[in-house]
């Protein structure tokens, strides 16, 4: 029996523009409250189908990540108001931008913030 698992070659994303749609919007509490963008590379991408997570803290104003990110897709921010993020940006087609970066955990292709924007 044993645990078997297949080795698999590393797929490194080249640094700069890309394009993909949001698959998955998630909540996480661990370190930290934040909502997670699950991107799913595009067919145009050298490993379609590929996903990359971007994170944001779960704080919503219209100075915070998240709120720009939300304004990016032309949703203005109203105080009081309930937003489902899920809702709103499941399945947009999107270009960003990404940077490789190198932590003791190994090499990723990290997502920058601020240029997730609607295609």
């Amino acid at each position: 029996m044993g645990n078997k698992v297949k080795a698999e070659e590393s797929k490194k994303v080249d640094d700069g523009k890309h394009e993909g749609t949001i698959k998955e919007v998630v909540s996480r509490t661990d370190p930290y409250e934040y909502t997670d963008l699950i991107i799913e590379l595009g067919k145009s991408e050298e490993f379609p189908g590929l996903q990359l997570k971007a994170g944001f803290p779960t704080k919503l104003t219209k100075d915070t990540s998240l709120g720009a990110l939300l304004a990016r897709f032309g949703i203005d921010i109203e105080i009081g108001k309930e937003y489902d993020v899920e809702e709103l940006l499941k399945d947009k087609q999107v270009v960003f931008q990404t940077l490789t970066k190198k932590t003791e955990k190994g090499t990723f292709a990290n997502v920058i913030q601020d240029s997730i924007k609607p295609k």
